[in-house]
């Protein structure tokens, strides 16, 4: 007889203070302040080759301990207010299962993140490394809020700029 386990995934609770502030709260720890511009009504995933190369050649970057993040404006007609996921784990990493089991948690971190701080029209990429099967669920959400913030930040800049 199989026992399923249910993997216990740790809340992401957002408290909005003040004028469009919010802070980021993950198990009563306070991580991060951003503003909160662009709210994301919808995530999803991206599964065309093409948003990947076209995010590798134009995209912004940001290297972290466990992933590599890379974003870029990516948006398909007729659907506003998205954001889109797009995740990547090579055979670099380990076997199948270990390589599922850090696509699952990027996923699940990048979603919570993403839906809380994310800006809508933006494709974020996440290739994982190495160094991602090893890392508690504490530090790998505060590299998922650090690496989101640092591109969010270059994008408004560019945005300001253009």
């Amino acid at each position: 007889m199989f026992v399923l386990q249910h993997w216990k995934i740790f809340k992401v609770t957002l408290a909005f203070v003040c004028e469009q502030r919010l802070s980021l709260y993950v198990n009563s720890v306070k991580l991060k302040w951003g503003v909160c511009e662009f709210p994301v009504s919808q995530i999803q995933s991206l599964r065309s080759r093409q948003a990947f190369i076209v995010a590798r050649h134009s995209g912004i970057f940001c290297q972290t301990r466990f992933f590599t993040l890379q974003a870029v404006k990516f948006s398909e007609p007729g659907i506003e207010g998205t954001s889109y996921i797009g995740l990547t784990v090579s055979k670099k990493v380990g076997n199948a299962v270990k390589r599922n089991r850090v696509k699952r948690r990027l996923r699940v971190a990048s979603r919570q993140i993403i839906s809380s701080i994310g800006i809508s029209g933006q494709a974020y990429i996440f290739i994982a490394k190495l160094s991602a099967i090893n890392a508690s669920w504490d530090d790998l959400t505060k590299q998922v809020i650090d690496a989101v913030d640092f591109v969010n930040r270059k994008i408004r800049q560019a945005h300001v700029l253009s």
